[in-house]
């Protein structure tokens, strides 16, 4: 939720930044959101994303609090502990893809965190990669075999000709 609306944020001042002339007010709700992102982060107990949102009082360079904001944002990705899937693959000794494969497929449960399905990018916690592996630990090494039918190598056909005309030869 937090990583959310930090994002938000990040987006509304982007718009911002493209503004040619923003009101002087903006400086100052600027500041007022990296205080609350920095009361957020001490909410969710990120200890580092509150250190990267302490400021001087006072109105903020649009730049800087994106800098603040985006520092706030990796610190929050990084303590979150999620894994991208070069990540896991590396982990299982697979490919990306076959992890992605695992993702769509739904055997490995993932957050999208991108932009739709065209450009996804996904997360991967460590629970859901713990259970993962535990499925997988517990699935027969190899499936179980299909019963062969008994084989009727031991039956003699010995009338198979019987009620058909016999074959005449061409010259007839």
């Amino acid at each position: 939720m937090f990583a959310n609306w930090l994002k938000k944020q990040l987006n509304a001042i982007d718009r911002l930044e493209n503004h040619p002339d923003p009101p002087e007010c903006v400086f100052d709700d600027v500041a007022a959101t990296i205080a609350e992102a920095g009361r957020r982060a001490a909410k969710a107990g990120v200890v580092k994303a509150v250190e990267a949102c302490q400021i001087r009082p006072g109105p903020v360079a649009i730049s800087l609090a994106r800098k603040i904001l985006a520092e706030c944002l990796a610190v929050i990705d990084n303590e979150s502990g999620s894994l991208t899937p070069p990540e896991v693959a590396k982990r299982l000794g697979v490919s990306p893809e076959t992890v992605i494969g695992w993702i769509r497929s739904g055997e490995l449960k993932a957050a999208n965190v991108g932009k739709g399905k065209k450009r996804a990018r996904y997360r991967i916690e460590p629970d859901a990669l713990a259970e993962f592996q535990q499925r997988r630990s517990n699935a027969p090494e190899n499936p179980p075999q299909r019963r062969r039918r008994k084989s009727l190598g031991s039956l003699v056909v010995t009338r198979y000709s019987q009620g058909r005309p016999a074959k005449r030869g061409r010259d007839s």
